[in-house]
């Protein structure tokens, strides 16, 4: 069992105390991004979703704010660890959101370590509504939108589905989730468990509730750095309310059909605002071939190609995270005014 640090984490009495994180593990107290600001707000559906904010040290000259959006399973204090301080350092505003179902928003099946929806179609207008209802309540600064993985998968569906609408200046997706892994044998197996059948909502084949014994750094899928691997099980042992097990074959259901929306003719070339899509060349859960193809199709795209970073690039080893930084820092630096 991890030790924690408990330590003062929030700077505003507005906060929702339920909201910030019960702990901090004790391996992460140097890095982790104190003073940030939690609270909960409610979706168009009625789902309660937790969120969080950090300001710029130099509130005046930010250079504008980054919302962070992470994957399946992740949460917004996996990024307070690292990467919000290393953007609060150049100079941005920071914004996180757990998505419905995962992190401390509400959870939508009885057993609540079950990664689950029912659509991807939630995802999106959950994004919708905490840009429009939560960041950008200040006009004037600069959006960008920074996803991983699932959280990827939803930018391009936002901007694909609101492109006049759309609040953000650009985005860039980290291993976004345009084709999946292993598709042929998953949907083999989602023939047992048909959308709206008794066994939707169970675990899919080989999925079940987190486990520390099954996770051995040697089997993992997601990063070749074994500190930033221990991340998710120092935070679980911080706050179990954080804990996620595995999707649903629903999970999966919906997955393949927002895949199949997204991949419809000209919808992505629908999205209007520079995107920076960065493809992870070992990635073992999602399929890197499917990234080139919406490169091309996007307007205003483009494709970084990091061979031997696994599906986590933000959570890899020094070497790699240092390229993303160069790779962020310029695609930004274009975009700045003057």
């Amino acid at each position: 069992m991890a030790e924690t640090y408990s330590r003062r984490l929030i700077a505003d009495p507005a906060s929702d105390r339920e909201a910030a994180p019960a702990a901090v593990p004790l391996e992460l107290r140097d890095g982790f991004a104190w003073g940030g600001l939690y609270r909960f707000f409610t979706a168009s559906d009625g789902v309660r979703l937790r969120h969080a904010y950090w300001a710029a040290p130099d509130h005046a000259s930010r250079k504008g704010r980054v919302v962070v959006l992470g994957g399946r399973g992740e949460f917004t204090d996996k990024y307070a660890g690292e990467m919000v301080g290393e953007l609060l350092a150049r100079g941005f505003d920071v914004h996180g959101l757990d998505w419905r179902g995962q992190g401390l928003s509400q959870r939508l099946l009885p057993d609540a370590e079950k990664g689950h929806v029912e659509d991807f179609a939630d995802y999106a207008r959950d994004l919708r509504d905490y840009l429009d209802q939560v960041v950008t309540r200040l006009p004037g600064v600069p959006t960008f939108l920074l996803g991983h993985s699932m959280g990827g998968h939803t930018i391009l569906r936002y901007l694909a589905e609101h492109p006049e609408q759309s609040v953000a200046q650009a985005a860039i997706l980290c291993a976004p989730m345009t084709g999946l892994r292993n598709a042929l044998l998953i949907r083999a197996a989602l023939l047992t468990a048909r959308k709206g059948s008794p066994r939707a909502h169970d675990y899919a084949l080989g999925a079940g509730p987190f486990a520390e014994i099954r996770r051995f750094f040697s089997d993992n899928l997601v990063t070749s750095d074994a500190r930033r691997y221990a991340f998710t099980e120092w935070w679980f042992q911080a706050d179990p309310r954080l804990k996620l097990g595995g999707v649903t074959y629903q999970w999966l259901h919906a997955a393949f059909d927002s895949i199949a929306v997204l991949q419809s003719p000209g919808m992505i070339e629908r999205i209007g605002v520079p995107v920076l899509l960065l493809s992870a060349g070992n990635d073992k859960l999602v399929d890197d071939a499917s990234h080139p193809p919406v490169a091309r199709r996007l307007r205003h795209g483009r494709l970084a190609f990091y061979e031997e970073a696994q599906h986590e690039i933000m959570m890899e080893t020094d070497e790699i995270r240092a390229r993303f930084w160069v790779d962020f820092d310029a695609f930004v630096a274009e975009l700045q005014p003057g």
